[in-house]
């Protein structure tokens, strides 16, 4: 299998200096690209930058900056790659999920580590997985607005404080376009229910039917004392919501995504970055660099039975009733809650990545020295030069 693609990507921008402190910027820019059809991609931008109180040869000691934009995120290639080689067609790469069960009692797995032929596994009726584009796919773009403030302090100390919002939409998610109609699956009866084309595969889309949210402050110190010390740290507050975590991520229930909004995968709400340079006896030089944050979120999921057809173990349980038996078959006791295994249909299961792993904490420090090996070309033609006045020039011209 093979892929084409075509991106282009144009930008314009105008600076305008309306007054010494102050300067505005605007920009449009572009973007298009084959293999999906998004082609009004355009993405304005505006900016400032202000100094109060800055003027002649005085220098600023403090700067506001400011902008707003919308940004566009590509299809990549890599998708479009999947879909051409799990297209269903007869001379395709074939991709089936093997469930515990198969056909009329016989299980499948129990000729593991035998694998299958693709005839065998037809013949115990296992949905073949086709990979598709939707019709409709726009691609992702990203509304930002960000404003900073800067400040010079004593000692060389430079502080920024940034604020940071993001909405972005048209996320991409997978969808199983082919899952049984709701009510109509018997998890223990393979390949059970009504589905909308008729068989049993598998369609896997590509869609861009999510959104997220984005929030994040972030404060940056610089001390530059002298050459032989200096200090920087990042912290990081943020807030990331969403109802996908990207191409590969699938909905719990695929006909119903207003359960799907929570944390996404990527929201660490505090991060800390603290590093510097420090110059040592001997003409040793450290650098330590430490990083550390909060949990990152996880998916917490049933497992172990695929209840509603989709050939995906995304489904989410509920919370369990107070009082629930932590010894009951359906329900599992955690450090995250109690929850039940086996909800009832239109019973409210957790949000998304409600479960948060452990916090990250890391101290690196690398110790460098520089050698320095032989005379550098030149040099002791250039301190003759200096010796002699102009007549060093005339030596290394006729040199």
């Amino acid at each position: 299998a093979s892929v084409n693609q075509i991106d282009f990507g144009g930008y314009i921008q105008d600076d305008w200096r309306v007054r010494p402190n102050l300067t505005l910027s605007a920009g449009l820019r572009y973007e298009t690209q084959t293999n999906i059809k998004s082609h009004l991609n355009f993405a304005p931008r505006i900016a400032f930058a202000w100094s109060p109180g800055a003027g002649g040869a005085r220098q600023p000691k403090t700067v506001v900056r400011g902008g707003l934009g919308i940004f566009y995120d590509r299809f990549n290639e890599s998708l479009t790659l999947s879909a051409n080689r799990f297209d269903g067609s007869a001379d395709s790469q074939s991709q089936f999920v093997v469930s515990s069960f198969s056909t009329e009692g016989a299980n499948i797995l129990d000729q593991f580590p035998t694998l299958p032929t693709v005839a065998q596994l037809s013949a115990f009726g296992q949905a073949k997985t086709i990979r598709l584009v939707s019709d409709d796919l726009q691609a992702p773009y990203t509304m930002q607005a960000a404003v900073s403030v800067e400040r010079q302090l004593p000692y060389r100390i430079t502080l920024a404080t940034t604020f940071v919002s993001s909405r972005t939409l048209h996320v991409l998610r997978s969808r199983n376009i082919n899952t049984p109609l709701p009510g109509t699956f018997n998890p223990l009866v393979p390949n059970s229910g009504v589905r909308p084309f008729g068989n049993i595969n598998n369609y896997y889309e590509y869609e861009s039917s999510g959104t997220l949210n984005q929030n994040q402050l972030i404060i940056n110190l610089n001390n530059r004392l002298n050459p032989n010390f200096t200090l920087f740290a990042t912290y990081v507050l943020g807030k990331v919501n969403g109802d996908t975590d990207g191409p590969q991520t699938f909905p719990a229930n695929t006909y119903d995504l207003s359960t799907e909004y929570g944390r996404a995968s990527f929201d660490v709400r505090h991060r800390l970055f603290l590093g510097g340079s420090f110059g040592v006896p001997w003409g040793i030089r450290l650098n330590p660099f430490i990083i550390a944050s909060s949990g990152r979120p996880f998916n917490i999921t049933t497992g172990g039975v695929d209840r509603n057809g989709d050939a995906q173990f995304t489904e989410r349980p509920s919370f369990a009733p107070a009082g629930a038996d932590c010894n009951a078959v359906n329900i599992r006791c955690t450090r995250f809650g109690n929850f039940n295994l086996t909800p009832a249909p239109g019973e409210e299961i957790i949000p998304r990545n409600f479960g948060e792993g452990p916090a990250f904490f890391a101290v690196n420090l690398r110790a460098s020295k520089t050698f320095g090996f032989g005379d550098i070309k030149g040099s002791n033609a250039a301190a003759s030069g200096q010796q002699q006045g102009g007549g060093g020039r005339g030596a290394r011209a006729e040199g």
